[in-house]
């Protein structure tokens, strides 16, 4: 790992900055609508159409398109959400809803096969490079929890989530997501696990099923919960009961793996580093980084600000939270990885930078594990 430098963002009030999966290609939106991609290796800036009025925008999973939605600008008052290329920040599709709707929701799907909108009439797929309408999954208030090239998990009000087969559009079967038939929730929430093979119902509890089968494989308490990258653990937290620990679990049997102490308050978020090594807490301006195997505390990061979200860009290098500024605004801050990066590795790192080995009692003096 080499020293980073943060890219001086101060004279921009920005709602959201987001990594591709080359942790210098940067996404930034503006609250005045403007979006850029920045290459902060060459310190190169493309604008994004500023006449839209952009207020959100995300990568595609493999960071080759950006997908943008917008509430005013040129053209048609039902085209708002527009695809882009990230290498040139040239517009290569437009998605025009019915009725000049301008979707509440609209996203990639985990593997980006998809662009998934709600309108008030229901849920819709869109193909994810084309932009072409693919299916419709009809219902007032109901959306897309989640979906793959295969499925289509619908979040909606009840007691389970229905689940459907992508490219058809062809109902496949119900995920019961409470215990109790007499429970049911104003959104039955859910996702899949980043290889497409298990669906997680947020319910009570929260379970793991089998995509293709239906086969109930793991249940546990908790309010949210998210997969590791590579599918193999599940990371949960229970705010109903001012749950102070993230739980690791394993994804399939639900067998406890190791628990992350967040002794500094509720755990109100959490999320794995893209490569799954680490596991990230949140509890209102502090942010635990933990491994993720065995849940060891590795290092904290104190914000002066209340921190609404947490994320890790790709290949450790930066840190990015959103926060709540004091003048009720939100914002983001990035931290280089010399901020953020745990004691050890830090060490390893500055070991390179020295003329001699650092002596047994400073190891003893700063805690640092041989």
């Amino acid at each position: 790992m080499t020293s980073t430098i943060a890219p001086d963002l101060s004279q921009h009030r920005l709602r959201e900055a987001v990594f591709g999966n080359n942790a210098d290609i940067l996404l930034t939106l503006e609250r005045d609508g403007r979006a850029h991609l920045r290459d902060l290796a060459r310190g190169k800036i493309l604008q994004l159409d500023s006449r839209l009025g952009i207020d959100h925008a995300e990568f595609s999973p493999d960071s080759t398109r950006v997908l943008t939605r917008s509430r005013e600008g040129p053209g048609s008052p039902s085209c708002n959400l527009h695809l882009w290329a990230s290498d040139t920040a040239e517009k290569v599709a437009e998605i025009c809803l019915p009725d000049s709707e301008i979707p509440p929701y609209a996203r990639f799907s985990s593997d980006g096969a998809w662009i998934e909108t709600t309108t008030t009439s229901g849920a819709q797929i869109w193909d994810g490079r084309s932009g072409q309408h693919v299916a419709d999954f009809p219902g007032p208030n109901s959306y897309i929890g989640d979906s793959n090239s295969l499925w289509v998990a619908i979040a909606k009000s009840g007691n389970s989530v229905p689940v459907w087969e992508a490219p058809t559009g062809k109902w496949a079967r119900e995920l019961k997501a409470y215990a109790r038939a007499d429970v049911t929730s104003s959104r039955v929430d859910s996702r899949f696990s980043p290889d497409g093979s298990l669906p997680m119902t947020l319910g009570e509890p929260i379970r793991v099923w089998h995509s293709a089968t239906g086969t109930l494989l793991a249940e546990f308490d908790g309010s949210n919960a998210t997969f590791s990258p590579d599918s193999r653990m599940v990371a949960s937290l229970n705010i109903a009961r001012n749950d102070t620990v993230a739980h690791i679990r394993d994804a399939r049997s639900g067998r406890s793996l190791a628990e992350a102490q967040h002794a500094r308050g509720v755990v109100q978020a959490l999320a794995f580093s893209p490569d799954g090594k680490w596991l990230v807490t949140l509890s209102d301006n502090a942010v635990g980084i933990w491994e993720a195997n065995s849940g060891r505390s590795l290092r904290w990061v104190i914000s002066p600000s209340k921190v609404l979200s947490v994320r890790i860009a790709p290949d450790a290098k930066w840190l990015v939270l959103n926060v709540w500024e004091p003048d009720g605004s939100d914002s983001v801050q990035l931290y280089p990885w010399e901020r953020f990066a745990p004691t050890d590795d830090l060490v390893a790192w500055a070991s390179t930078f020295v003329v001699r080995k650092i002596r047994s009692d400073e190891l003893y003096r700063y805690g640092i594990s041989q």
